[in-house]
């Protein structure tokens, strides 16, 4: 790789993705979304779930809640936001959720420029291991989450390293162009909030509260769907559609 003072971001516009298995979708999805979508300007943020996600699967113990359950529970949490959207495209495509074959789709749509990948740091270094890595790069623009402060390295660091050669790296290794298909990687540090799915689904599955993780419709929505051998009930909420019941939710 090669340092380069080449400038990390595109002129402002353009559509961020933001893939992953949402199981459940959780306040701390929302901030990284809202947090990417206003650093870099984008005008709008599509969150795509996964139906089989190659990386992570459910247990006998603990399983995966159903795709169309995580989708509609991702529908609730966007409502309300005129910027963020929901694309069912993984699970309207059979076998497992690659990420390299939803870009190709997209890409195949003619749009304008690139989308924007949004991952965190640990993904991005495993990336190696996913399908078709290099392809990944030249299909688009990589936003790579990290918290601050940056005391665990740079994006010139993480990077696997047989994938770092096709990039010219900025002098604090924090960016970088991709030198055939002009994608660029950016780092870019948010103020995440400190909350994980798996916490989320314990928490439920010991039928303690889970409220301040959750936005309210999910909260109820997911309450009401017993996944996570949740409580039974979800008190103090207003109109939900679950399964096409109508429910209370506030």
């Amino acid at each position: 790789m090669t340092a380069t003072s080449a400038k990390p971001l595109r002129a402002p516009g353009g559509v961020g993705l933001f893939g992953g298995t949402f199981d459940p979708i959780h306040l701390g999805h929302l901030r990284a979304a809202e947090e990417t979508l206003r650093a870099l300007q984008l005008d709008r943020i599509v969150f795509v779930p996964s139906a089989e996600p190659p990386h992570k699967t459910g247990t006998e113990t603990e399983p995966m809640a159903p795709a169309v359950d995580r989708m509609q529970w991702l529908r609730l949490a966007v409502k309300a936001h005129p910027k963020f959207e929901v694309d069912a495209i993984e699970l309207t495509r059979p076998g497992p959720s690659y990420s390299v074959d939803t870009l190709r789709a997209l890409a195949a749509k003619g749009e304008a420029r690139p989308p924007v990948f949004i991952i965190g740091c640990d993904a991005f270094r495993l990336i190696a291991g996913w399908r078709e890595p290099e392809a990944l790069f030249a299909l688009a623009d990589f936003a790579v989450l990290s918290r601050p402060p940056s005391n665990r390295g740079a994006l010139a660091q993480w990077i696997p390293e047989a994938l770092a050669c096709a990039f010219d790296f900025s002098s604090d290794g924090r960016s970088a162009l991709h030198r055939s298909a002009g994608t660029r990687l950016l780092q870019l540090e948010i103020d995440a909030l400190d909350i994980s799915s798996s916490e989320v689904r314990a928490a439920l599955a010991r039928n303690e509260p889970a409220s301040a993780w959750l936005p309210p419709a999910v909260h109820c929505a997911v309450i009401e769907s017993g996944h996570y051998r949740g409580a039974n009930e979800c008190a103090e909420a207003g109109n939900v559609t679950v399964h096409g019941r109508n429910e209370r939710h506030g």
